[in-house]
């Protein structure tokens, strides 16, 4: 999902479009995105914290997946934030 969002949002910057009904498509792509980031966190955070034994240390699954989730985040926020307001 964060590379597809990335992708978007890249495409989005090179085409530097005036066509608002373009612009507006990428950040709903980006959105939805985002958004199904945020449902795959928790339950990330839900299996971890259901499972007696993980492969690797909890926190740092966390705090990776945490990341992730902010760099989705960033990546949504960006076109709103920039020239491509919605």
């Amino acid at each position: 999902m964060t590379v597809d969002a990335a992708s978007i949002l890249s495409e989005l910057l090179r085409s530097q479009t005036s066509d608002r009904e373009k612009s507006r498509k990428y950040q709903y792509q980006i959105r939805d995105l985002e958004r199904n980031g945020d449902q795959n966190f928790r339950k990330l955070i839900t299996t971890i914290d259901e499972s007696f034994i993980i492969p690797l240390d909890r926190e740092d699954i966390s705090r990776l997946s945490n990341h992730i989730e902010k760099v989705l985040n960033h990546t949504r926020k960006l076109p709103t934030n920039s020239y491509c307001s919605m």
